[in-house]
């Protein structure tokens, strides 16, 4: 070998080297790849065309369905948006992650990892862009996230938000507020997370966009929106050049029900109409190939799997399993999903529901036992539980058996400025809680109290345009059929006092602080014997009201109220600033201070 030819082999081994060291320096000191998660609040799988839906309603989402991997059966872990949220960015449960009641009530712990966090120690730059205030940073998927968009004000509120305001914002301003974001981070690795809020109640037909076209569904329309939103984020990829070097997962963090079962909306049940949501991923120039993917999984998979796509470990505990093997083509092994709602028993004192889900059955552990054949049944029409005893009992103890490897957390409690709590309530959230005195076995089954409380959703529209009798028309039925339903004496009550029948307002009132004694149902009872100047019997239930809530703006109100009526003018002049300190906007603690000597 020549002396030039040696200096050659040489030169190489070295570019090589340093090559391959180059190669070894990526993997371990920078992220290869970034990621765009985009989440799709209240939408149903079989909405989307790659699932079966509509013809032309999804044509951007059905189009990159085409060219990544379509999970057609991918299952939420509970119906309701913050805990869904919760296990999507965990990998956990919501036994485990903690957040298992209704929206506003917790926040997840400290002490969980989450993706961004994860993402961000591995230099990512992190931003998340939320549709609605249930993802409000203060319930905690704010951890990790260097920029948490939940901007709420009034020049953010979806077109058809109601008089609270603060509520929602349209796709197109959280999109138009991710892409400001993604602008300046275009040479950076990045996770942006965008959740479109679109399809959730209040429907609207979205005429500004689609005329008439969605006037008879409009919920279709929300949908035909945040496809159009998804198709702004594409084609920024695309334009500058990310697409080659961005994962794109977009999932449903439930469905909506339409009317299947006798469900109006989410939360009550546990049947794919809420439970199945899309879920696909596109991975960077289409490699491995566009494919689908049969096999059941739950969004607890996507946390650990897009972690080994980015190669990064998943932390241990994570409930949910890697989906790599489906992405990569190979053949996924079986794996049964749970699934809980405790909505029922929430709202409506009803048994709380729990789920098991298989390549072929779904069992669903209430009152009355459920199973559905999907493979034979897809609609889960006929519950075959009364002939198939033998598969009931082995899905109850599979269920047993993954109940007990939960290692069950608490989540913090939330306590609510006024503000927020309206931003809530606005949202159809902030219901009642049943007194927990009796097993779930002697509970109501949620089957026989829809079509009451589907009454008792009609009643509260009513109540909104001010027919206080015909809600009234509509709530007795309802709470002698469902004797425990705290959110219905509550309103009967309200409705009762708001025609000032006195009487018939104390006894329902007194009936909704029995059946659970939480501060709204103290405050109102307590308001009505204020209104006789009944002080001492007002004072026990507004202070047992301010125990639970310390920062009910209302409660402090009230209790100045009080004082007044007693003639402690000092007091109450101080209580009314004290309730000004933490809403500024209290008209009536405005006006009761003019009105003081």
């Amino acid at each position: 070998m020549s002396a030039f030819a040696g200096r050659r082999v040489v030169f190489l081994v070295l570019v090589a080297g340093a090559g391959l060291l180059g190669i070894w320096w990526w993997q371990t000191s920078a992220p290869a790849l970034n990621l765009l998660m985009i989440t799709l609040d209240t939408t149903r799988a079989d909405r989307l065309g790659a699932w079966g839906g509509p013809v032309g309603l999804t044509p951007i989402l059905d189009d990159l369905a085409k060219r990544g991997i379509v999970f057609e059966r991918a299952y939420a872990p509970v119906p309701i948006t913050l805990p869904s949220h919760a296990s999507l960015m965990t990998g956990l449960y919501p036994p485990e992650h903690g957040l298992r009641v209704n929206n506003g009530v917790n926040r997840l712990g400290a002490d969980i990892p989450v993706l961004a966090e994860l993402l961000g120690k591995h230099g990512y730059r992190t931003g998340a862009f939320v549709g609605a205030f249930v993802l409000d940073s203060q319930f905690g998927l704010d951890r990790g996230f260097e920029h948490y968009d939940d901007e709420m004000s009034s020049d953010h509120v979806a077109a058809d938000g109601d008089a609270h305001g603060h509520r929602m914002r349209a796709g197109q301003d959280v999109v138009s507020a991710s892409l400001a974001w993604l602008t300046g981070r275009r040479r950076e690795h990045f996770f942006c997370w965008v959740h479109l809020f679109d399809p959730h109640t209040p429907y609207s037909p979205r005429e500004e966009l689609f005329g008439e076209k969605y006037r008879d569904r409009p919920y279709d329309a929300g949908v035909a929106c945040v496809d159009r939103q998804v198709g702004r984020l594409l084609d920024f990829l695309k334009r500058h050049g990310l697409e080659q070097r961005t994962v794109v997962v977009v999932a449903g963090d439930h469905g909506e029900s339409l009317g299947e079962h006798g469900e109006r909306t989410h939360g009550y049940t546990l049947y794919d109409a809420t439970m199945q949501v899309p879920l696909l991923i596109r991975l960077p120039g289409n490699d491995p190939p566009a494919r689908r993917v049969a096999v059941p999984v739950s969004l607890v998979d996507v946390f650990p799997t897009l972690l080994e796509l980015l190669k990064i470990d998943a932390p241990s505990g994570c409930s949910g399993r890697t989906l790599v093997p489906a992405v990569r083509g190979e053949q996924l092994d079986s794996a049964a999903c749970y699934a809980e709602t405790n909505h029922p028993f929430e709202e409506a004192g009803a048994a709380p529901l729990r789920c098991l889900l298989t390549d072929r059955w779904k069992y669903i552990r209430s009152p009355r036992r459920e199973l559905y054949d999907l493979s034979n049944d897809p609609r889960e029409l006929r519950n075959v539980a009364e002939f198939r005893s033998a598969e009931v009992d082995e899905l109850e103890a599979v269920l047993q058996e993954q109940e007990a490897r939960f290692v069950q957390r608490d989540a913090p409690t939330i306590v609510l400025s006024p503000p927020d709590r309206r931003k809530l309530a606005s949202l159809g959230y902030l219901g009642g809680n049943a007194a927990e005195t009796v097993t779930e076995e002697q509970l109501p089954d949620i089957k026989d109290l829809l079509p009451h409380i589907n009454a008792h959703s009609d009643a509260q529209g009513l109540m909104r345009t001010g027919e206080f009798q015909s809600a009234i028309g509509l709530l007795e039925p309802v709470v002698h059929a469902a004797p425990d339903y705290f959110q219905a004496w509550f309103n009967l009550g309200v409705c009762f006092q708001q025609l000032n029948q006195i009487a018939a307002a104390e006894q329902a009132l007194q009936r909704a602080v029995e059946i659970d004694g939480n501060a709204p149902a103290r405050i109102a009872l307590s308001k009505l014997y204020l209104s006789q100047q009944r002080v001492d019997q007002a004072m026990p239930q507004l202070e047992a009201a301010i125990r639970l809530e310390p920062n009910s703006v209302e409660g402090q109100f009230l209790l100045g109220v009080a004082y007044r009526l007693q003639g402690l003018d000092q007091e109450a002049r101080r209580q009314y600033q004290r309730v000004l300190q933490q809403d500024p906007e209290f008209l009536p603690a405005h006006q009761a201070l003019k009105e003081l000597p």
